[in-house]
């Protein structure tokens, strides 16, 4: 075959392929969006002992500004959806501050913000991972039959120090790896049967130890976290249930 005649074939073949190529290409597939919407979803909760109800305003880093209504002491802010990244908390009270906070929202993940206090005067802001945002459903981490408990100390002058869980007539145990001190939770989850517990919390200064009970019904699938707060001489507990 002459050169000018194997050109003219190669030509061919290569608008041949051009036009099979564009005619495998799926138009049906969604395109890819140039942003995307990184959000994350936080509760704030407020265990500022000494400093009343909270009025807190989040500053993103693109200047959106998100109000939090007034949180009671003790009580939590609704689940709310924010943009991740850093921000800032600002914070009044009805006794002391105010205060301005940098958090850190991460991405896809639900997250709680304890607004704890050791002074009564200024908070400051510990902030823990739920789970990914998606997540409700894996059956790895909410397990059919069980109910899972963690733990958190908010109190300034004690440390939890121990833990029993009452069901029916039975009295048991929960074993804390170690004492929590202000701000601390505990490490991991302790999986229980669903149904109706008291639980037991003892929390010490080193000298004096001071109880709190509070009551839970907890449901398969769920998990909670129970919380000591407020100083020694007034001692109180919450369950916070993670939705």
């Amino acid at each position: 075959m002459r050169k000018a005649d194997k050109n003219k074939l190669w030509i061919i073949v290569g608008i041949s392929l051009l036009f099979f190529l564009a005619g495998c290409v799926d138009t049906g597939v969604q395109v890819i969006p140039s942003t995307i919407d990184f959000t994350s979803q936080v509760k704030i909760v407020n265990l500022a002992a000494g400093m009343g109800t909270a009025n807190i305003t989040m500053k993103t880093e693109s200047q959106k500004t998100i109000s939090f209504s007034a949180i009671a002491f003790g009580n939590t802010s609704s689940l709310t959806t924010v943009p991740s990244g850093s921000a800032k908390l600002y914070i009044t009270y009805t006794t002391g501050g105010p205060d301005t906070i940098q958090v850190l929202a991460q991405t896809y993940y639900k997250m709680n913000y304890f607004l704890i206090s050791a002074d009564g005067k200024k908070g400051s802001i510990v902030p823990t991972l739920s789970r990914y945002i998606q997540s409700a459903g894996d059956t790895t981490i909410y397990k059919k039959g069980i109910a899972q408990i963690s733990f958190f100390n908010g109190s300034p002058d004690g440390s939890l120090t121990s833990v029993s869980a009452v069901s029916g007539s039975d009295t048991s145990a929960i074993a804390l790896a170690s004492s929590l001190a202000l701000g601390e939770g505990s490490s991991s989850f302790v999986e229980l049967n669903p149904g109706n517990y008291t639980f037991i919390l003892t929390a010490s200064d080193g000298n004096t130890e001071t109880k709190t009970t509070v009551t839970a019904n907890l449901s398969e699938k769920n998990r909670y976290t129970v919380i000591v707060y407020d100083k020694l001489g007034s001692l109180k507990s919450t369950v916070l249930t993670d939705d």
